[in-house]
């Protein structure tokens, strides 16, 4: 366990890092590609852009037997109880990935040629676009298709 710092007897100018023991692969992050340093939590490289990884959905589903995937969402009636799982995210300033995808249960009201209206009482009404996937120019937000449970009584 590290000594704790008396900040009270620390000079000033002096150099923090003789006193606090901060090892360096925690305050910063190295670009395979250029080798530039960038912040711990740094999604891209500041200077050549190269993206060091993105994050995956935060919410891993683990869906009982009640529930079954499906691969023809054109063959869906309302009201028929689905659950949403999709990634849909952008980059936010800082280079971070924010996802805005689904990742709930529904109920289909309405089916239309590029997708399905749902309701859900957690999230309100949506629109699950079931075609489009890609990142808009306007938005730069990724859309990836969802994957659909149905629920079996």
């Amino acid at each position: 366990m590290a000594k704790p710092v008396d900040y009270c007897n620390i000079a000033l100018g002096d150099d923090l890092t003789k006193h606090v023991n901060l090892d360096k692969k925690f305050r910063s992050k190295e670009c395979e590609k250029c080798g530039e340093s960038n912040g711990p939590a740094s999604r891209k490289c500041k200077t050549c852009g190269f993206v060091f990884y993105a994050k995956q959905s935060k919410k891993k589903v683990s869906l009982s037997k009640k529930w079954k995937l499906i691969t023809e969402w054109r063959e869906l009636l309302p009201p028929t109880r689905i659950y949403v799982q999709s990634d849909d995210h952008y980059e936010n300033s800082t280079g971070q990935i924010v996802h805005i995808g689904y990742n709930n249960e529904f109920t289909i009201t309405k089916l239309g040629n590029k997708g399905f209206t749902a309701y859900s009482p957690k999230v309100g009404w949506v629109f699950i676009d079931m075609i489009f996937c890609g990142t808009r120019k306007e938005t730069q937000i990724t859309r990836t298709i969802p994957t659909i449970w149905i629920y079996n009584e």
